[in-house]
C-alpha cells in the first residue's frame, strides 16, 4: 500500500521503506518509478 506523507509527498512502500532509509531521496524515488513501470 502507497502512503504519502507531508513531509516528502511522494509514495513510499511499506516494507521497502527502511531498506531506502540509507539512500537518497532520489534514489527512492526512482525505486517506485521503476516498481510502478515493471507493473
Amino acid at each position: 500500500t502507497h502512503k504519502y506523507t507531508e513531509k516528502d509527498q511522494r509514495p513510499v512502500l511499506g516494507p521497502d521503506e527502511k531498506s531506502d532509509k540509507s539512500e537518497l531521496p532520489t534514489s527512492k524515488i526512482s525505486l517506485v518509478m521503476k516498481t510502478q513501470k515493471d507493473s
